[in-house]
């Protein structure tokens, strides 16, 4: 229907407007039809109507995907006529999918209607399929009919033996049903070399390498490495060579980001990825057809790949093999850029039929006006005043020459909002969407790249960084000698530190996977009363670097924030500092987890960096993981403080620092007195109990549990005990920790 859905149950217009919602008839809803309006987006709520008779006042609805067997229970009604229409707004996904809608009445549930979603309802794009052997013998009549617009079918895997015996019938079938239809080659780079392979694709779709075909295709989905890039360009150079076509690349989400370079990125895209929308698209800065992922479609038996073009039918026109006057036409440039910055477009323009462009139309996407350029153009440049937010802006590019207009591809291009110095501190925030930031301070340059947005700098300019991430998982790194400030806030980041001058970093709600290569980076007291949680997917430190959990007060000593600290969380194996790496704790503590099965393993390894920690001269003065609170007080106090550690499945505490702990499987590391083995912060008979039990322990037991407070590996020495009374007379006569 004109919706771009497809009904399969009855009469989708049906109505009946002779019962009256408000009366008392208690008879069973039915629904005859359901009338859907597409969303901007899949992926997007779009507003759908139900139609049927006898809705009650309080009907609720029930929407099911089939395929995935999500149900989504009691969508909200937006309105209703009289007993015999309900509208809701549902969310479709991104995958185009069987669905079942239900009708809830008061005296029971109506028929179960089902229905498809199009491929076609993401806006601003065509509908497609790709085919091979696996779907058997297709339907093509019922494909078009659908609104399925072109369709890819396998020709070949490999230099031959693995051609597709169905390949043949669906391109010509596909073609006489209305379909465009485009051949690929899931290439083989693992088999043998890419000009025997072309020349055999070739020799199978030629009768099918003209107009009113789709160009061909490389399938790149095997032969993974740092040389795949220049086995498919022997491809493309022989394809080329045999056909005067230059081809279309297919790869997923990994291949094209960790094993094709840019010197395929001029080629049109067929893109994989059934997760992101719009899709992950590696080193190319756009993407001409996207597969969705796989489910149902009128036609075909089984499930099958779907597929969309970004664009319309003109645009899809100059992907076709030789269609008369239709040139190739593109506009390539930067994927991001900077609000306030000149971005650069590059026009590319090639007519077979010697046909000179007359002019070029470029709508910015930004709401400005329409700008017509000379058809000699290449280079055309606009500044974008404002940032686009999280969704990209679409630059829509066509051309004019005498046989008529002719559509590139549309260029999505997010603008962020720039930078700004003051008095040497550079700022900057980003976006509420999972942004990847980098700051590089070498060589004289100070170099911001957000996205793939550029800005740089004379280093001299910039005495500090602060950034800002607004939420979201962003990635961001930072290295060079530039002090630095990183804001977290909701969202889980990945953060990298190469920087020698010192990083702050003010943790917000979410995880932080934190690897500090070089520098000291801090991560200051909590500003609000309470202790404050600190969430670690990974805290990796190396070598000579330092990560610092300051302590509750600026003066060494001073307890009376003590209450205030920060307890760190860390993920089962996440804990990674290198020989040399130092955590210093303050006055902090941490809940380190484990998997079951790396008990032992863990506990030795908090064994190490504690031993590291206090050194031989019993101070806290060492690498690994110490405490410069600790080492005031053993310096300059009573030496009655320090960092200690004992495993939770030995003693089974439920929650500690106000965490509540599912399971034993933690090692919990607390800022405390010596000699409170069970670190709850307060002495008591446990304490002493757990003393005397650890007399009889196997020396080679760890861990405060066993009364070996001084981790040199042996439990209940003089020096432990000791130290237990020295903890003990502290705790008498300063309270709890």
């Amino acid at each position: 229907d004109p919706y771009g859905w497809r009904a399969s149950g009855p009469d989708p217009y049906t109505r009946d407007a002779n019962v009256d919602l408000w009366s008392e008839d208690l008879s069973p809803a039915t629904i005859t039809g359901v009338i859907p309006n597409k969303p901007t987006a899949l992926g997007a709520p779009g507003q759908f109507t139900i139609n049927g008779s006898n809705f009650d006042a309080t009907a609720t609805v029930t929407l099911r995907d089939v395929t995935n067997g999500v149900t989504y229970l009691n969508r909200p009604v937006l309105s209703r006529s009289g007993s015999n229409s309900i509208t809701i707004t549902p969310n479709f996904g991104n995958v185009p999918a069987a669905w079942y809608v239900q009708v809830i009445n008061s005296n029971g549930g109506s028929n179960q209607f089902t229905f498809d979603v199009s491929a076609a309802t993401l806006a601003g794009t065509l509908a497609g399929i790709d085919v091979s052997h696996y779907q058997g013998t297709v339907n093509w009549a019922q494909v078009y009919a659908a609104g399925n617009v072109f369709a890819f079918a396998k020709a070949t895997e490999g230099a031959g033996g693995a051609d597709d015996a169905t390949f043949s019938a669906n391109m010509q079938n596909g073609h006489d049903a209305g379909v465009l239809m485009g051949a690929y080659d899931l290439v083989r780079p693992d088999l043998g070399d890419p000009v025997t392979e072309a020349r055999h694709f070739v020799s199978i779709i030629r009768p099918y390498l003209s107009a009113g075909y789709l160009k061909p295709v490389a399938d790149v989905e095997e032969g993974a490495g740092a040389s795949l890039t220049n086995w498919v360009e022997q491809w493309i150079s022989e394809v080329r060579a045999e056909t005067g076509i230059d081809p279309i690349i297919y790869a997923n989400t990994d291949f094209a980001t960790n094993y094709l370079t840019s010197a395929l990125s001029s080629y049109p895209l067929w893109i994989a990825d059934p997760t992101f929308n719009p899709p992950h698209t590696g080193t190319w800065s756009n993407w001409a057809f996207w597969q969705l992922g796989s489910t149902t479609v009128a036609g075909v038996s089984g499930p099958v790949d779907v597929d969309v073009f970004n664009g319309n039918v003109a645009a899809l026109s100059s992907i076709e093999i030789g269609t008369a006057g239709a040139p190739s036409v593109s506009a390539t440039g930067p994927s991001a850029e900077f609000a306030g910055t000149s971005y650069a477009l590059t026009l590319n323009y090639t007519s077979p039929a010697g046909d000179p462009a007359q002019s070029w139309s470029l709508n910015w996407g930004d709401g400005s006006a329409v700008q017509t350029y000379p058809g000699t153009s290449t280079v055309v440049v606009h500044t974008y005043a404002n940032a686009s937010g999280t969704v990209p802006l679409q630059i829509q590019t066509s051309v004019t020459n005498s046989s008529g207009t002719f559509a590139a591809l549309p260029l999505p291009v997010t603008v962020y909002a720039a930078p700004s110095v003051s008095n040497g501190t550079l700022s900057l925030t980003g976006t509420s969407a999972d942004d990847t930031v980098s700051f590089t301070n070498a060589s004289g340059l100070f170099i911001i790249n957000l996205g793939g947005a550029v800005r740089n700098y004379n280093s001299s300019m910039i005495s500090r960084l602060s950034y800002s991430d607004d939420g979201g998982n962003d990635s961001i790194s930072v290295t060079g000698p530039t002090p630095a400030t990183i804001n977290a806030s909701t969202g889980n980041d990945s953060i990298t530190i190469n920087d020698t001058a010192g990083v702050t970093l003010n943790p917000g709600s979410g995880s932080i996977s934190l690897t500090v290569n070089s520098g000291t980076t801090t991560i200051p007291a909590a500003a609000l009363s309470g202790i404050r949680q600190v969430n670690f997917t990974n805290l990796g430190i190396a070598a000579g670097a330092k990560v610092v959990l300051a302590q509750s007060s600026a003066t060494n000593n001073d307890y009376s924030k003590h209450a205030n600290r920060n307890v760190a969380v860390v993920d089962a194996g996440g804990l990674n500092i290198s020989t040399g790496g130092t955590l210093d704790m303050g006055d902090n503590d941490m809940i380190l987890k484990y998997a079951p099965a790396n008990e032992s393993a863990t506990k030795t390894q908090v064994f190490n960096l504690m031993q590291a920690g206090i050194t031989t001269n019993l101070d806290w003065s060492g690498t690994g993981i110490t405490s410069s609170e600790a080492n005031y007080d053993a310096n300059f106090s009573i030496g009655a403080r320090a960092m200690g550690s004992m495993d939770n499945n030995d003693w089974g505490d439920s929650s500690f620092d106000g965490v509540n702990l599912p399971d034993f499987n933690q090692i919990l590391i607390k800022f405390t007195y010596y000699g409170d083995v069970n670190c709850d912060g307060i002495f008591d008979s446990q304490d002493v109990n757990q003393l005397i039990i650890g007399r009889g322990h196997n020396p080679a037991n760890t861990g405060w549990e066993n009364c070996d407070l001084d981790y040199d590996g042996l439990t209940s020495t003089s020096t432990d005990q000791n130290f237990f009374f020295t903890g003990r007379s502290a705790y008498q006569t300063f309270g709890a920790l």
